[in-house]
């Protein structure tokens, strides 16, 4: 009996984990069942990381946490199954990542560090880029502010969704998180 109960316990954990957003509203708003959280995605606006900061919370909202594998593979999956979303402004969208006190030191809007290791590292010819990489070309503070990021850029390819460091003046769509957003769902 116990066997049973383990196996089963086992089974509901794995088809759980398995488990991926589904809509609330159209494409742009989804619930994560396994978290209990709302998600909307602006993809139509273009804000610097403050502004969506900004935007996300008179919206009651946070912008979002990505803080595991698990959570970041379900919303690369979402974003390259919906045609609406797939293609942000900015090329990107802005989540709650920043290491704008403390430069290397990533933390979340609510000032958990970064455990999770989503990064994006890529070739260009013989040299391997790795992010973050708090590029300083456009700006001597570099590059604070998380964003997933749309690489690569082709139609009839999916993108990483990796995160990167991005300069936090840049304008982008974003993704705003809701707490105990899917409870009556």
């Amino acid at each position: 009996m116990k066997s049973v109960v383990i196996s089963l316990a086992m089974l509901c954990t794995s088809v759980y984990a398995t488990v991926d957003f589904y809509q609330v509203g159209g494409p742009a708003e989804v619930c994560d069942p396994s978290n209990g959280m709302r998600y909307k995605f602006f993809y139509d606006l273009k804000y610097t990381w403050l502004a969506a900061k900004d935007a996300c919370a008179l919206d009651s909202g946070v912008l979002a946490k990505i803080d595991d594998s698990d959570l970041h593979k379900r919303f690369r999956r979402y974003i390259n199954s919906e045609n609406d979303i797939k293609n942000p402004m900015g090329g990107g969208y802005w989540f709650g990542l920043n290491d704008r006190l403390v430069e290397g030191s990533f933390v979340f809007i609510d000032d958990t560090p970064l455990s999770y290791d989503g990064w994006s590292s890529r070739k260009v010819g013989k040299k391997t880029v790795t992010q973050p990489n708090n590029n300083v070309q456009k700006d001597c503070h570099g590059q604070d502010c998380g964003q997933l990021w749309q690489f690569p850029k082709k139609r009839n390819k999916n993108a990483t969704w990796h995160f990167d460091d991005a300069y936090c003046l840049d304008k982008k769509s974003f993704i705003c998180m809701y707490e105990n957003g899917c409870s009556d769902e």
